[in-house]
């Protein structure tokens, strides 16, 4: 995952954060959700946005791992 051009972790507030080591530095208030759906396989993003994102990783030197099939139109 990039952010920016930097490499970066993700993160899905639906686990405990005590499983990470640095939980106490986490902030008191939990971070608002968006109200937008979230892709959770690369199936729900349509081709057009899948090829976008392969073409941006080719240029970068990143491995590149278009899957075709089922998938959003």
């Amino acid at each position: 995952m990039l952010a920016e051009g930097i490499p970066s972790e993700t993160f899905v507030d639906n686990v405990s954060r005590r499983r990470f080591d640095n939980w106490q530095d986490a902030p008191e208030a939990p971070i608002a959700e968006l109200d937008l759906p979230r892709v959770k396989s690369a199936r729900q993003l349509p081709r057009s946005v899948r090829h976008r994102l392969a073409a941006r990783a080719e240029a970068l030197g990143l491995a590149v791992a278009v899957r075709e099939g089922h998938e959003a139109a």
